[in-house]
Formats: structure tokens, sequence, C-alpha cells
């Protein structure tokens, strides 16, 4: 018996052997090599020769005669997942009975081939889940320290200016985003004078902060 795995890109690919040397796993064929019927979803079909996948040899090489086979495609809800092919060095043909065995066989196999499918779905859901709450929680982590760095600028920055008889100052900061690269003072030089500071650093954010 010979298990093959359809893949998405039209191809099947040798995952399990039974009767045959373990070399020929995980060989690819081509579709139309394993399903020479169109009517695949349907049921059984004969088949001729040697499994996809496995070269040709001699009795003497192989130890015995390939007398009969049968293709059984592995069905999930009208989805073909994969085929068993099923040969036979003893009997020149299956009997109506062990047809039925091994189409029952192959449903077991289509079954268990779409449950693990749906594990590892799940299981890649899972992960990426854990991975956008890890990123979520560290995007949290961040904006809350932006906060306290646009809590320690706007801190930073004066909020009482000198007082003076002809001159009144007010000033406000908005940063694009949490923090920024402006900065402003007022303070008094002497007597007769007033010094005045508005500075802008390129670029914005942290990096205009710093």
């Amino acid at each position: 018996a010979v298990l093959y795995l359809m893949h998405p890109d039209q191809t099947a690919e040798i995952v399990a052997l039974s009767g045959w040397d373990s070399r020929w796993l995980e060989t690819r064929v081509r579709y139309d090599a394993l399903f020479r019927t169109s009517n695949i979803t349907e049921g059984h079909s004969p088949f001729q020769g040697y499994p996809p996948g496995i070269p040709t040899r001699t009795a003497d090489e192989e130890g015995a005669h390939v007398r009969t086979g049968l293709m059984v495609p592995l069905v999930a809800q009208r989805k073909v997942v994969g085929a068993m092919i099923f040969h036979s060095t003893i009997r020149p043909n299956f009997s109506p009975g062990e047809e039925a065995l091994l189409h029952a066989l192959a449903n077991a196999g289509a079954a268990a081939i779409q449950r693990a499918d749906l594990i590892r779905n799940l299981r890649e859901k899972i992960t990426a889940l854990e991975a956008a709450q890890q990123g979520l929680a560290a995007k949290e982590r961040l904006e809350r320290e932006l906060e306290i760095a646009r809590t320690v600028q706007q801190n930073m920055l004066p909020h009482t200016f000198p007082l003076l008889a002809t001159y009144k100052f007010y000033a406000r900061n908005e940063p694009a985003r949490q923090v920024g690269g402006d900065f402003y003072d007022v303070f008094t030089l002497d007597e007769n004078r007033i010094g005045i500071v508005i500075a802008d650093v390129s670029d914005k954010g942290m990096p205009a902060a710093l």
C-alpha cells in the first residue's frame, strides 16, 4: 500500500508505505499520474502498474510480480486530500468484500488527515494569536512609556514667565506625537532685556525628543 497526500500545487507526496522500500517516502508525483479518471471522488478504480513515484523493477529485484492494483481517493468534505493505492503480488484481483474493506480504510485515512489538518490550522491560528497578543502587549507597554515620557517632557517645559508691565507671555506645546523635539523659554537677561528661545529639532517623536 502507498499513501499519497495532496498539495496545493497539484502534486501528491508519498507519506506512508507498506510493503515498499522506505526510500521512496517524500517522493512527489504529478496529479494526473495519480488520478487517471475524472470521477475521482466517486470511489475506487483499478490501477495497473507500479505506484507513481516508485520505479518499475523486475520480479527478481522486487521479489514478486505486482499482479493487481486498486486506487482509492481520500475524500474529506467532498475534497480530495490524497489517495491510497493497494497492490497484491498474490491474487489477480480484489474481491468485492476486499474492495469495500480497503475503501473503508481509505475513508478512515481521509478523516484522520482532515483532523490532522484542522489541528495544524488551529495550532497555526493559536500561534498567530499568541504573537498578536505579545505584539499588542508590547505596543501597550510602549504607549504607556511614551505617555510617561510625554508627562516628563511637558513638566520640563516652562510654565511661568517673567512678569512685565508691558508684555505678557503665553506658550502652548502640542507635539505631533506623544513627544517631540520642540522647546521654548522666556527669561530675563537684565533690567531692560528679555530673552526668548524657540527651538525645533528635526524629525518627530522619540528621536527628536532625545
